[in-house]
C-alpha cells in the first residue's frame, strides 16, 4: 500500500470532493438508493443470510449504480448451474449527509456513462437488513443500509463485543 499512497490519497480527495458535490445536490432527496450486482460464492451468501441484522465492513472500494437494470446485468443470468456461486443483487440505502466515509458519482468521469456509477470508499460500514431470493428476478436480494460509524450504536456495540472477545 505504501507504493500506492499518492494514488490512494488522490482518490480519497476526489471522492471527498465528489461527495461534497452530492451534498449540494441532495436538496430534493437526502437518500440514495444504489445497486450492485455480482456473482458470489455460496459460503459468502450464507454468511450474509446468517448475519442478517448485523453490520459488515467492506474492505475494498465498492462500485455501485443508480440503475437497477445495470446491476442485474452485472449479477448475470441465473441458469441454475451448480458451480458454487449465486447471482446477487445488493440494494443499498445511503443517507447523503453521512460523512464518515466518502462516496461520489463517477458518471462524468466514466467511459460508460449509462452505468450511473457511484463509488464507495473502502471501509464503508453497512447493516444487512434482509436477504431473500426473488423468483421474479431470479437472483438473491441483499438489502443493506449504510451506517455512519461516527454516530452508530451498532458500530460501538460491535466494537465493544470484539474487544470483549479479544480480552481487551
Amino acid at each position: 500500500m505504501l507504493r500506492f499512497r499518492f494514488f490512494l490519497s488522490d482518490l480519497f480527495n476526489q471522492l471527498k470532493a465528489g461527495h461534497d458535490l452530492l451534498l449540494q445536490q441532495a436538496l430534493d432527496s437526502p437518500t440514495l438508493l444504489l445497486y450492485r450486482g455480482q456473482r458470489m460464492p455460496n459460503h459468502e451468501l450464507w454468511n450474509l443470510k446468517t448475519n442478517c441484522g448485523q453490520i459488515i465492513s467492506i474492505n475494498t472500494f465498492l462500485s455501485t449504480t443508480k440503475d437497477k437494470d445495470v446491476a442485474l446485468m452485472f449479477a448475470g443470468e441465473n441458469n441454475h448451474s451448480n458451480d458454487g456461486y449465486q447471482h446477487v443483487l445488493f440494494t443499498i440505502e445511503i443517507d447523503v449527509h453521512s460523512t464518515d466515509k466518502s462516496f461520489a458519482e463517477l458518471t462524468d468521469r466514466s467511459a460508460f456513462k449509462d452505468e450511473e456509477e457511484i463509488l464507495l470508499m473502502c471501509g464503508t460500514i453497512f447493516k444487512v437488513t434482509e436477504v431473500h431470493y426473488s423468483y421474479e428476478l431470479r437472483v438473491w436480494i441483499v438489502n443493506m443500509t449504510k451506517v455512519d460509524s461516527k454516530n452508530s450504536y451498532d458500530v460501538k456495540y460491535s466494537s465493544q463485543r470484539i474487544e470483549k472477545l479479544l480480552g481487551e
